[in-house]
């Protein structure tokens, strides 16, 4: 799928983005300020059922660069570059649903949005501040002077996105020169300077924060269809937003080189988040030049990269030095050769991360040589590199000699059914791996069809990541039948779960959301699930959170795989006999009113399902003995299918 950024000749809404009623008075906002600063990555996972392709847009921002400048890290400066970035369609815009939850009522609709509001309202707390009142502008191509009469007081809820150049208005991106407009010139105190940060510069952006307060001083009619409101911000008599907590001035020591940042844990987040793909590589050269001899080196190995020296030199002569990530880096295939050569010689690396880093078929060869001498490396992300499928075949052999190795990325490197097929003959040998991430690959029926086999054997793998491959029907039926044999795979997954606090010894979830799966390959997982009494999550989008398991199967996410009313026929016959299910998603499915009647039936005869639920859940904690919640967003079962369902409820105890 092509990027659906807007570019700068479109028009740019973000700058016209008013609220329906500026008068309206909301409950405050607080709450965020409490969580704690995480990643970009980990501050959009809760946002993922709500803004599409927020990862897609995450990925792009995070390979901006930043100097570092005012104190902000990577990512809080990405956090104010993602907000600034249109998106097509424009209702898929990360501002554009941002803004619109700020404007609603019910404050819970907020609790997904806090690990983003803490870190986009730090790094505006830490950018400076004018110590004059400055003046900002923004337009619409509406007249909305009966909306801001003279003398008024107003209340902007959303974020505001601002211009310090009227000239910027003038332009056709904007407000233009003709026609009905409205101009708002604000003078105001807590407007951030966010032109370096924003995604396109030229627009000399201003950011006001949500929830500010203004009195209207003016409000002029200039004719040629133009309206002058002028704005004045001012305290409101209490806080309508909760402040974050004051930011640590940061140090005025010289900044560490971009290229690696050290931690003692691995980023979890970049380990499993969900890449945009790229084109396939070229047929890798395999090098002939010989690795170092560990027993005999007695030196470090050698970079002509200088930044990438000091980094291999660590790993080489500190002895505490546990996690090296160098994501978002172009050390390419040589640099991941010069990785492996010192990787045959340290003792002490658990985590390797070199995500989105050019290394190709040829670096991943490389390092898989030295994959069959380390000892102590536990996770490798390798995601987002164009290993292909040569690549991914020499780190299937690798893993035969390996013993340590645990978790592996191989996300978004256009492996085929060819690598899936070499990935699966390893998985049958192998006795370490629990982590395999294949997501947003090019991976279709045949490979599925080996995997399924290959889970049939496998004793360790805990997780398998299949997201976003060109798995249909077909290749369903496969892992529904593996579904059915497995008795030691504790989790299939196909997206990826944030978190799981527990696991048992048994196939507990299988999530196949964004393939290409319809009311066939949905008839397959319900025999399956008529079969299967002891997995115990069976899941086709993410859960943020999931606190404890039991151990029968409780989840079943079927979100946007486009089953229809047949497809939910054998679903809900399926519901008759199951007794275990406590979690249906259907959301996004073209389920209609017969649809509807189908599980309305089925839920008069079954009496232990907690929760039939069609839109995905973003935390579930525990759950009760009966039907507790029933939602059926985003299909068309019309009034005669919300009339069944109701019917049902009067029945379902």
């Amino acid at each position: 799928m092509a990027a659906k950024f807007i570019n700068e000749s479109q028009h740019i809404f973000r700058f016209s983005d008013f609220p329906s009623d500026p008068t309206l008075m909301l409950p405050p906002i607080q709450g965020y300020e409490g969580k704690p600063l995480v990643s970009l990555e980990e501050a959009i996972f809760p946002l993922i059922p709500f803004v599409p392709e927020v990862e897609r847009m995450a990925s792009r921002v995070k390979q901006k660069h930043f100097d570092g400048e005012h104190g902000l890290t990577d990512d809080e400066a990405a956090s104010i570059t993602l907000y600034t970035m249109e998106w097509k369609p424009r209702q898929n815009s990360f501002y554009l649903i941002l803004n619109n939850t700020l404007q609603e009522a019910n404050r819970n609709l907020l609790e997904p949005w806090f690990l983003y509001l803490r870190l986009i309202m730090t790094s505006l707390a830490k950018l400076p501040s004018d110590s004059n009142r400055r003046i900002v502008y923004r337009g619409v191509t509406l007249d909305l002077s009966a909306q801001y009469p003279k003398g008024s007081i107003v209340t902007w809820w959303s974020f505001s996105s601002c211009t310090t150049s009227i000239d910027v208005l003038r332009n056709e991106q904007f407000v233009g020169q003709s026609g009905t407009r409205t101009l708002f010139s604000i003078n105001c105190s807590s407007a951030k300077n966010i032109q370096r940060y924003s995604f396109s510069p030229v627009e000399k952006e201003a950011l006001l924060p949500p929830a500010r307060q203004f009195q209207v001083t003016d409000s002029l009619n200039s004719g040629n269809g133009l309206h002058i409101i002028q704005l004045k911000e001012i305290e409101p008599e209490f806080p309508l937003i909760n402040p974050v907590p004051q930011p640590i001035p940061h140090p005025t020591t010289p900044p560490m080189p971009r290229l690696l940042r050290l931690s003692n844990s691995p980023s979890t987040s970049s380990l499993l988040r969900p890449p945009r793909l790229l084109n396939p590589p070229t047929t890798p050269v395999l090098s002939s030049k010989p690795f170092p001899n560990p027993l005999t080196s007695l030196q470090p190995p050698k970079s002509n990269d200088p930044d990438l020296q000091k980094y291999i030199d660590a790993m080489y002569l500190d002895q505490t030095l546990n996690t090296l990530n160098l994501e978002h880096n172009e050390i390419g295939a040589k640099g991941a050769r010069d990785l492996a050569n010192a990787l045959q010689i340290n003792k002490t690396l658990t985590t390797l991360n070199i995500y989105n880093s050019q290394i190709g078929a040829k670096g991943a060869t490389d390092l898989a040589k030295a994959l069959e001498i380390n000892e102590t490396l536990t996770t490798l992300n390798l995601g987002w590199n164009k290993i292909g499928d040569q690549g991914a075949q020499n780190l299937a052999n690798a893993l035969q000699v390996n013993k340590t190795l645990t978790i592996l990325n191989l996300a978004a490197n256009e492996i085929t059914d060819q690598g899936a097929q070499n990935l699966a003959n390893t998985l049958q040998i192998t006795e370490t791996l629990t982590t395999l991430n294949l997501g947003w690959n090019k991976i279709g029926d045949q490979g599925a069809q080996n995997l399924a086999n290959a889970l049939q054997i496998n004793k360790t793998l805990t997780t398998l990541n299949l997201a976003a491959n060109e798995i249909s029907d077909q290749g369903a039926q496969y892992l529904a039948n593996a579904l059915q044999i497995s008795e030691v795979t504790t989790i299939l997954i196909f997206v990826r779960l944030h978190f799981t606090s527990s696991f048992t010894q048994t196939l507990t979830t299988l999530n196949l959301g964004w393939n290409e799966i319809g009311a066939k390959g949905a008839k397959y997982f319900a025999n399956a699930l008529q079969l299967n009494k002891v997995t115990i999550i069976l899941l086709l989008v993410p859960l943020h959170f999931t606190s404890s398991f039991t151990q029968t199967l409780t989840t079943l996410n079927l979100a946007c795989i486009d089953i229809s009313d047949q497809g939910a026929q054998y679903l809900a016959n399926a519901l008759k006999i199951n007794e275990t299910l406590t979690t249906l998603n259907l959301y996004n499915n073209d389920i209609g009113a017969k649809g509807a009647k189908y599980f309305a039936n089925a839920l008069q005869i079954n009496k232990v399902t907690i929760i039939f639920l069609l839109v995905p859940l973003h935390f579930t904690l525990s759950f009760t003995q009966t039907l507790t919640t029933l939602n059926l967003a985003s299909n068309e079962i019309g009034d005669q299918g919300a009339q069944y369902l109701a019917n049902a409820l009067k029945i379902n105890e």
